[in-house]
């Protein structure tokens, strides 16, 4: 799994959260057991979390000028299928959707 993060989670460590004096293209990482989270600051006040379980190791591209960490370059990558996904979702009515995925249910029709 891999998603953006709100900032106003209060389990968020401070240093992450907030950009005031970090470089631009600077990234910090914290870890658990099951996932990754890393704040990536691509531009002068601006602070971007991603919270990953399928990336456990810090790496980041440095051959990028903008030095971003693998784990949003996936995102990135990623994020438009489920746009996609989202956008086919949203043309069908919900009990359509429904009546495909239990088709036991009234099985005469």
């Amino acid at each position: 799994m891999l998603g953006t993060i709100r900032r106003n989670k209060p389990e968020l460590p401070q240093e992450l959260v907030f950009a005031r004096r970090r470089q631009v293209f600077s990234s910090r990482f914290a870890f658990s057991e099951l996932a990754t989270l890393v704040s990536y600051v691509p531009k002068r006040g601006k602070t971007v979390l991603l919270l990953s379980t399928g990336h456990p190791r810090p790496k980041i591209d440095s051959q990028r000028k903008d030095r971003k960490p693998h784990l949003i370059l996936d995102y990135n990558r990623m994020k438009g299928g489920m746009d996609n996904l989202d956008k086919v979702l949203a043309a069908y009515n919900a009990y359509v959707i429904w009546r495909e995925t239990h088709p036991e249910w009234m099985p005469g029709k």
